[in-house]
Order: structure tokens, then sequence, then C-alpha cells
């Protein structure tokens, strides 16, 4: 917020169009930079706040999960990487 203060301050002052424009690339770029992390906080809210299934909070047997996971690679990998 104080870039973006300072930005139109500046742009108060500017004495060429040139240099207007040049602060108020600077006022989008803080603008766009604000937009971003508002959204970043909310997208932190909504997930803490999310009913998450039960599924996830329990451990996984990685014995279990690896060898399914990594059975299709594995094929790519003798295959010469084609799919």
């Amino acid at each position: 917020m104080t870039n973006m203060k300072m930005a139109i301050q500046m742009m108060q002052v500017a004495k060429t169009p040139e240099q207007q424009q040049r602060y108020l690339k600077i006022l989008q770029s803080e603008c766009d930079r604000e937009i971003n992390l508002i959204t970043d906080f909310l997208d932190f809210q909504r997930l803490e706040n999310a009913d998450y299934p039960n599924y996830l909070l329990e451990s996984i047997n990685l014995q279990e999960w690896l060898p399914i996971i990594l059975k299709p690679i594995q094929s790519r990998i003798k295959s010469g990487g084609k799919r």
C-alpha cells in the first residue's frame, strides 16, 4: 500500500507525461501485487476452513502405494520413455 501511495503522490508532481506513465505503471504493478496477495490469503483461509475427507487424515502405507504408483513409470522407462 505504501508503494501505491508513493506512486500516486509522484504522479501528482510529475513534470512530464513520460514520468506520469512511469508512475502509473508502478501503481498498476503494485495494485496487481496487492490483489494477488489478498487472493492468496483468501485461498489459505478457504483451505483452512475446508472439510477434508477422512481418508486425507489417515496414514498411508508406502509399501502398499509405491508399487502401484511406480509401475507406469517403470513401464515407460523400460520402453524407452514412449507412452
